[in-house]
């Protein structure tokens, strides 16, 4: 039995068909946050986001990510995962990320954040 392997999406990738063709042994496992740490984010993001960014944890085939950086996850219950970046933080289309963080029911603080950086008002 191949070993599992934890990594974090927080972008315009975090969509459950693109996950499932970069490796169908994927599943998910919770919604998730990491620390920044001075991480790059996309211009459009940077004056908006904290020191945390929000995406989903996913289990994948053991050989998948391997050797790339590792960052802690902490789950949205409260567990701790290590994990591999899937893409960078908040990386691709910002329509798509919002979309996305939307899909994912990402905490609504860290939505707010994304939508204003879009100029977006929620009327909810």
């Amino acid at each position: 039995m191949t070993a599992r392997r934890t990594i974090f999406y927080s972008g315009a990738a975090m969509v459950p068909a693109t996950i499932r063709k970069a490796d169908p042994t994927a599943r998910f496992v919770a919604r998730g946050v990491v620390a920044r740490d001075g991480a790059a984010v996309p211009e459009r993001f940077a004056g908006h986001v904290g020191d945390q960014v929000w995406g989903i944890a996913v289990e994948v085939d053991g050989n998948a990510a391997t050797g790339e950086p590792t960052l802690n996850v902490t789950l949205d219950d409260g567990r701790m995962r290590t994990a591999t970046l899937a893409e960078p933080l908040l990386a691709g289309d910002p329509t798509a990320v919002l979309a996305n963080a939307r899909y994912w029911e990402l905490p609504p603080a860290h939505v707010a954040l994304l939508a204003a950086a879009l100029n977006v008002v929620d009327e909810e």
